[in-house]
């Protein structure tokens, strides 16, 4: 795995302002808020891609499809396909990429196979992650690969504080990973990580966030920042690249 091993000569990634304005991931201003259309994380799906065909690419849960019109702008794409619930979404997907309204866990053999998956930002959504992976795990081509990009918190307590308390966790949101737990529900999914990155994150609260949590280590993790009424909290990236256990 690649991006989880620290270099200790390194510069702490959450050691500047997370209000300040600046690059992208620095403040407010930037991708703290607006990952959904931002290219930072566009760009790892990118480079963990690389080398693999992209094929016909599904772009499962992709909303307005961001991500695989980003990959479309700089490599070769037989054909791609955006499956997602929302109708205002879909409306916009840029052409010549396919859309398709629908449930990942209705996707079957009538949808074809496919060389490349995406699924980011979607898994803490469904009920049951691990039946979603499956359907998806059998939609691969014998040489496909599937990206996740997920947000995790850093340890299971911060986990549950997100999931059960932070404001910013919406009504649909079901659940808040671990990187430890995400990788097992790879596993139980049928799914070898091929290899990944984990890349820091600040993210912001609303301004309703419930006060702090009452353990120091849970504080001291999330390094929960107040200005003005708006809180931010440590979080991470982990980007990773699949494959069908039993394929090459």
């Amino acid at each position: 795995m690649t991006g989880n091993q620290p270099d200790p000569a390194a510069p702490d990634p959450f050691a500047t302002d997370p209000f300040a304005t600046g690059p992208a991931g620095s403040g407010p201003a930037s991708s703290l808020c607006s990952w959904r259309d931002s290219a930072e994380p566009a760009e790892m799906c990118a480079q963990l891609l690389t080398g693999h065909p992209l094929g016909q690419i599904l772009d499962a849960g992709g909303g307005e499809g961001f991500v695989t019109a980003y990959l479309m702008g700089s490599r070769a794409v037989e054909t791609a396909t955006v499956v997602d619930q929302s109708d205002h979404l879909l409306a916009q997907v840029p052409p010549p990429i396919r859309t398709k309204r629908g449930r990942l866990e209705d996707l079957g053999p009538e949808d074809g196979e496919f060389s490349t998956i995406l699924v980011r930002q979607v898994l803490h959504y469904v009920e049951s992650p691990e039946t979603v992976l499956g359907r998806l795990r059998d939609r691969l081509q014998p040489a496909g690969a599937i990206y996740v990009g997920q947000l995790v918190a850093p340890d299971p307590a911060s986990a549950r504080w997100l999931g059960g308390a932070a404001s910013w966790v919406s009504d649909t949101r079901r659940r808040v990973w671990t990187m430890d737990q995400l990788l097992a529900t790879f596993a139980r999914a049928g799914l070898r990580l091929e290899r990944a990155a984990v890349v820091p994150q600040w993210q912001v609260l609303n301004r309703s966030a419930p006060p702090q949590p009452e353990h120091d280590e849970v504080r001291r993790l999330l390094r929960l920042t107040e200005r003005d009424g708006t809180v931010c909290c440590r979080i991470f990236w982990l980007h990773a690249l699949l494959r069908a256990e039993g394929s090459a």
